[in-house]
């Protein structure tokens, strides 16, 4: 028999000793959490991104049903779209005016220009509020080679752009979340903004890195990505819109929560929160349990545990409204 912890017992943890501590200072990690009750995991990784937010913490919840977890670039881009980006540039451009000795407003109307609010609280005229503003956007944001060289390129453009308007009113910003979202046809149509090169498995975890640090640099705690992967593990065929997972895929999938566990000490402020089913504990090597992939389950499977009392800080948690559960 294996001791359980109840949703909250865990969550209580992770918010005061990830969420509240380890993260913000820089700290990353990732999480199994087998959710011994069926369907509870939707409501579990609700519950994660609701401390999450109230932390500070840009969030992101993914679900295998509507995303191929398997590939990196569309876990990526499913994130991406949940990213805040204009308040990131609001709030990294906000920290350069103050770098300044600029009054910056209390308050940012995002459907208009940051020169033109700058202005009216400094008097510098718009013109050299945005000389100023631009020349920073180009050492600060496209000089930083700690982020990676397309992610650079991109966040300069969003700065640049959210100078001069609001977000519904700058062209550059939608194709620019485009290409962060993976919606880009055709790369030829990014060159204008001197980005050759599509989001792919080659890129996609640099730009991860990349990621968490602009979070970080905008003020920001850093990113929780939660990941609803019960859908990986069954084996019911669905003919409408949910994905459907096939040994190989289910393989790949694995393989990129392996490698997510390998980086995390290239990670800044980042909680990846897979949420799976109770089938994950299956150690038959023929099935589509952690054991079928040797090199996760060597990384997060808990051959060593008490019998009493359940490990809060393990890398594989096992929730359920019981006090015991068979492993």
């Amino acid at each position: 028999m294996t001791p359980v912890l109840r949703a909250e017992e865990w969550l209580d943890v992770l918010d005061a000793h990830y969420l509240g501590d380890f993260l913000p200072q820089g700290g990353a990690a990732v999480k199994f959490a087998v959710c011994l009750d069926g369907g509870e995991a939707p409501a579990v990784g609700r519950r994660i991104a609701e401390r999450a937010q109230r932390s500070g913490f840009v969030t992101a919840a993914v679900s295998a049903e509507t995303v191929r977890i398997q590939l990196i670039e569309k876990l990526f881009g499913a994130i991406a779209d949940q990213v805040p980006w204009s308040e990131l540039s609001t709030k990294i451009l906000c920290d350069f005016a103050r770098d300044h000795h600029w009054q910056v407003p209390e308050r940012i109307d995002s459907e208009r220009g940051l020169v033109e609010q700058l202005d009216a609280c400094n008097h510098l005229g718009v013109e050299q509020i945005s000389l100023v503003l631009q020349q920073d956007c180009g050492r600060r944001i496209l000089g930083d080679h700690s982020l990676a060289k397309d992610f650079r390129v991109a966040m300069t453009w969003l700065a640049r752009g959210r100078l001069r308007s609001g977000l519904s009113g700058d062209a550059a910003h939608q194709q620019i979340t485009d290409w962060l979202g993976g919606r880009v046809s055709a790369i030829r149509n990014l060159r204008n903004y001197q980005i050759y090169t599509k989001i792919s498995r080659a890129n996609a975890r640099h730009l991860f890195g990349s990621l968490c640090a602009w979070i970080r640099v905008a003020g920001g705690p850093g990113l929780v990505v939660t990941i609803d992967a019960s859908r990986l593990l069954s084996t019911v065929r669905s003919e409408i819109r949910s994905q459907n997972y096939t040994i190989a895929a289910v393989l790949d999938a694995y393989e990129v929560f392996r490698q997510f566990i390998d980086a995390t000490d290239d990670f800044e402020g980042f909680l990846l929160a897979v949420l799976v089913p109770r089938e994950f504990l299956d150690l038959d090597i023929r099935g589509r349990g952690v054991a079928r992939y040797p090199a996760l389950m060597g990384r997060v499977y808990d051959e060593v545990r008490d019998r009493h009392v359940a490990n809060p800080y393990g890398g594989l948690i096992r929730l359920g409204s019981q006090q015991e559960a068979a492993a």
